[in-house]
């Protein structure tokens, strides 16, 4: 039997929507259960009382905590390495979900050395310009803008924290405003990893509750093909128009 066409009907629960620095959190238990699956040999706590996850690598050095429990603006992800370069990473709650994978999946699969060499910057300059993000520099600091001025990335390499992306739509307050930062000594390959998904020009899904209130307004959103039901029954055929007498 033919299978419908992908636009044969679609589903109100689930929606696309871009950019996706406006699209809100979405199901962030879905990165945490991928990165599990993704890293078979890290160990999970989880503590009920708290509602944290931990993810913590085999050597012990590097942990991914994942608040289940926080509100915005407290923190939804955290991470943190030791060693002679320590270095944290925090993601508040509202960072869409596909940020919070680019960050973490790589941590991973990172190897033992890492270059701390790579400037993701000067590497990317083309790919900022292809989306239309705006670039302004004010002594150390770099500043890029979104095409729609709602998020930012900043770089400041000589501070603790180094990188940090955040929205800033007008009168949205701080219970839907978002942000990830990475401190100065976090691995290059990780901010590179993030700019890359934040320049990505396609819709991420979506359920409609999921986008920030304040933040719907900004969202460009189409409905999503979903093809888990049967069609619905067709029209009934439209008669042709009487003669005139």
């Amino acid at each position: 039997m033919d299978q419908p066409p992908l636009d044969h009907y679609l589903s109100p629960s689930r929606i696309l929507v871009s950019p996706q620095h406006v699209a809100g959190e979405g199901n962030s238990l879905t990165t945490l259960k991928a990165l599990k699956d993704r890293a078979p040999g890290w160990s999970l706590q989880s503590h009920t009382d708290t509602g944290e996850i931990c993810l913590t690598s085999p050597d012990g050095a590097i942990t991914f905590r994942y608040h289940a429990l926080a509100t915005a603006p407290e923190p939804r992800w955290t991470a943190a390495h030791t060693g002679p370069r320590p270095w944290t990473a925090t993601l508040s709650c509202h960072t869409p979900r596909e940020l919070a994978h680019a960050l973490l999946d790589p941590l991973t699969r990172l190897p033992c050395e890492l270059d701390h060499g790579i400037r993701p910057l000067d590497e990317m300059g083309e790919d900022f310009h292809a989306a239309r993000w705006r670039r302004t520099a004010y002594g150390t600091r770099t500043v890029f803008l979104s095409p729609d001025r709602l998020c930012t990335l900043s770089h400041t390499p000589h501070e603790e924290t180094a990188w940090r992306i955040e929205t800033q739509a007008p009168h949205s307050d701080d219970s839907e405003r978002w942000h990830l930062s990475l401190s100065r000594n976090a691995p290059p390959q990780l901010a590179r990893s993030v700019i890359h998904q934040l320049l990505r020009d396609e819709p991420v899904i979506r359920h409609p509750r999921e986008i920030p209130h304040r933040l719907h307004r900004y969202a460009d959103i189409a409905p999503i093909a979903d093809l888990s039901g049967p069609p619905p029954p067709p029209h009934a055929p439209t008669p042709p128009p009487g003669r005139s007498r």
